[in-house]
């Protein structure tokens, strides 16, 4: 998707672009948000109430990484975030 690591006079400080959005559940803002965010060179998105479909999860969408917590959760998950920039390294614990 977009490249939005930018670094200036070569400090080694990275620019990234966030955005964050409820999505009430929504399978066409979900839609949306992922073609704005690549319109408006985001890096990260912090979703809330993404839609889900009948997975329990959000999918996949080529060229994004979507980190989202699975494991001993009960009910439905409230929150994600989508990696944009493959440039980004993400350290999960």
């Amino acid at each position: 998707m977009a490249d939005s690591l930018s670094t200036e006079n070569n400090t080694g400080h990275a620019s990234l672009r966030f955005i964050q959005s409820n999505l009430q559940l929504s399978k066409l803002v979900t839609s949306e948000l992922l073609i704005e965010a690549d319109r408006g060179k985001i890096s990260v998105a912090l979703v809330q109430e993404p839609y889900m479909g009948n997975i329990s999860k959000l999918r996949q969408y080529s060229g994004c990484r979507v980190i989202q917590r699975i494991v001993l959760r009960i009910g439905p998950i409230k929150t994600v975030i989508i990696i944009l920039n493959s440039d980004v390294d993400v350290e999960e614990d």
